[in-house]
């Protein structure tokens, strides 16, 4: 598979975006999350009241999950955030892959990275 298709930066955020909506339809009744134009837990279901403390709660525990998702999710996104930028340069970089590892390992791409940094 070619890495274009292999891994995105908008795939990656949507992915974690999805599994972070998803964990918060299941822990919580009545309640979503939205991430446009900013981060915010919405109602979906106006018969389900919390209190306002309870609603305390349940924003901090899901910070605490967003942090959680992100982070593992952030090797694939940091890949993929570099990628974006190595294609403005370097856009016919296109290796075969078929996992993260073939990526990290990748000659070329680590070359392509250093030039990120210096």
């Amino acid at each position: 598979m070619k890495v274009r298709d292999f891994i995105n930066e908008h795939k990656e955020y949507t992915e974690a975006e999805k599994e972070i909506r998803d964990w918060v339809e299941q822990s919580y009744a009545g309640l979503s999350i939205d991430f446009e134009p900013h981060i915010e837990i919405v109602q979906v279901n106006p018969a389900v009241v919390y209190t306002p403390e309870r609603v305390e709660k349940i924003v901090e525990a899901v910070n605490i999950k967003i942090g959680d998702i992100m982070e593992s999710r952030a090797e694939r996104i940091y890949i993929a955030e570099r990628l974006k930028r190595i294609y403005k340069n370097h856009p016919r970089f296109n290796i075969d892959v078929e996992s993260i590892d073939d990526i990290k390992k990748n000659k070329l791409f680590l070359k392509y990275l250093k030039e990120l940094i210096i």
